[in-house]
């Protein structure tokens, strides 16, 4: 059976939706619940350093690096190809979703990169609020355009307190 645990922010409550052993999806703050799933008050032990990386995420936008099984998950390999070129995108920086579609190697699915987009369960582990319109606009996103503003405002002054060491350093996970 699949269950779900809220977890807090200063956007509202989200939720993580689980079975056993292994997260199924994420809800961003503010959306409704998952429905027909039975709700936990809190998280088995496997989960919570899950629920404290994305409660401190939501704090300070610091980098949740997404776990390779995420998109083992996914069964169409363009999804993957896809949530693995967005979670290459570095925090504090957005890419199109034209950009996309040339790093995966589909230069015309701007359309099927959004639509992917649409259907992520993992975010912000699949930071798809970073996929921004060509012209750079937000386009639409799941959890409402003040959520995705906030998250790339929240995520730029992470990278600008992140003192990199090299290219690319980012804060190490908790889990």
């Amino acid at each position: 059976m699949q269950y779900q645990v809220a977890f807090e922010s200063p956007f509202g409550t989200g939720w993580i939706g689980f079975e056993e052993q292994q997260i199924t999806e994420t809800v961003l703050p503010g959306l409704p619940q998952l429905e027909e799933v039975g709700i936990a008050s809190e998280g088995p032990a496997w989960l919570r350093p899950w629920m404290a990386e994305i409660e401190t995420y939501f704090q300070d936008g610091h980098f949740l690096p997404c776990p390779e099984r995420f998109f083992l998950q996914e069964a169409s390999a363009f999804r993957t190809r896809v949530y693995k070129a967005v979670a290459a995108i570095p925090l504090g920086e957005t890419c199109s979703y034209g950009e996309i579609a040339a790093r995966v190697g589909s230069p015309g699915a701007a359309r099927a990169v959004g639509t992917a987009m649409a259907q992520n369960r993992f975010a912000p582990w699949v930071p798809c609020h970073r996929v921004v319109l060509a012209g750079g606009k937000l386009g639409s996103y799941g959890g409402g355009v003040s959520l995705k503003a906030a998250l790339l405002a929240l995520e730029t002054r992470a990278a600008r307190t992140t003192a990199p060491a090299s290219a690319g350093a980012q804060k190490k996970p908790t889990r």
